[in-house]
């Protein structure tokens, strides 16, 4: 009766030791970024946009600039980058 309760020192799989430097990272999508649109726009907030976009981009996916925005102040040409 006392074997019954007996426990199996061995476990029933075998347990691997894992190296950290073969783990591989999250998977994300590198043809878009996030980007924060703050400022005097419509709608400031975090937008994915792809990669190779501009401010202008960000700019409309935020609904445009308010209405007293000075637009002078942005380089609308400038490529968006991810900051990481």
């Amino acid at each position: 009766m006392a074997d019954d309760y007996f426990l199996d020192s061995q476990p029933d799989t075998e347990i691997t030791e894992v190296n950290e430097d073969e783990l591989e990272a999250p998977v994300s999508n590198p043809e878009f970024i996030m980007v924060d649109v703050k400022g005097m726009v419509a709608s400031p907030g975090v937008y994915e946009l792809q990669q190779e976009k501009r401010i202008v981009d960000a700019v409309d996916m935020a609904g445009g600039l308010a209405k007293h925005a000075d637009a002078t102040q942005v380089n609308f040409a400038a490529r968006l980058q991810d900051e990481w």
